[in-house]
Formats: structure tokens, C-alpha cells, sequence
């Protein structure tokens, strides 16, 4: 049950957040891209 909340917290996230998200994907910073491609993962349903 905590796994769906979190997951629904997250699409809110990224939804609300996908043009800074994209940013981080293109930016260099590796911190920043390592948490974009985690929040990626967990909407996929990991």
C-alpha cells in the first residue's frame, strides 16, 4: 500500500515538475540526473 502512495506522490512530482525534471536529464550535473532517472524508474512501477 505505502509503494502505490509513493508512487502516486511521485507522477503528482513529475507532472507538476517535468520541465525542470528534463533539465536535470540534460544538465551535467550527475546528482541531479541520478535523481531524475529515479524518479523515471519509480512511475515506470519499479
Amino acid at each position: 500500500m505505502v509503494n502505490s502512495t509513493t508512487s502516486e506522490r511521485c507522477k503528482k512530482f513529475i507532472e507538476q515538475n517535468s520541465d525542470i525534471i528534463e533539465c536535470w536529464e540534460k544538465g551535467t550535473d550527475p546528482f541531479k540526473k541520478a535523481i531524475a532517472a529515479t524518479l523515471k524508474e519509480t512511475v515506470r512501477g519499479r
